[in-house]
């Protein structure tokens, strides 16, 4: 006859189980990459107080760049997205956070004037997505309200 040398393990259920091993993931994960990917819903609408706007290009902005092959030896398939996505307005909120708006215009800051504060839809993305760069600047992009949230998941 085999008998269980545990008997008290036989009591613990699924739920047990599962919360020992949410525990150990979050001893294992660093709690700021567990935050990266709780997101709100994609086209929550946000208020952002303005501190800052500066008007990049993704191919010439050194923080796009560096991460993200757009060209040469190992380029990604998604470069012309990530193109797209970040060549526009860098918006830096007054708590720090940064947002990129994607946008061709000739001066995409335009309606991102420092100590103003405006409401957008906002769309995220988890901050796990190395190289194919769309945590560059934290995930967050920003659109207007009334358009279809951005996909930066594409």
């Amino acid at each position: 006859m085999i008998t269980n040398p545990n008997p008290n393990s036989a009591r613990r259920g699924p739920a047990a189980s599962s919360a020992i091993m949410a525990v150990a993931l979050g001893l294992i994960l660093p709690a700021r990459g567990l935050a990266d990917c709780l997101l709100p819903e994609a086209g929550t609408t946000v208020r952002i107080a303005v501190r800052s706007c500066t008007a990049i290009q993704a191919d010439s902005d050194p923080e796009v760049r560096t991460p993200v092959r757009l060209d040469g030896p190992g380029v990604l398939v998604g470069a012309p997205t990530i193109r797209r996505l970040y060549t526009g307005a860098l918006v830096t909120d007054n708590r720090g956070d940064r947002w990129m708006a994607p946008s061709q215009a000739a001066d995409p800051c335009r309606g991102f004037r420092p100590g103003s504060t405006v409401e957008k839809r906002a769309s995220f993305t988890c901050c796990d997505t190395g190289r194919w760069g769309k945590c560059v600047f934290g995930g967050r992009f920003l659109s207007d309200p009334g358009k279809p949230p951005i996909n930066a998941f594409q």
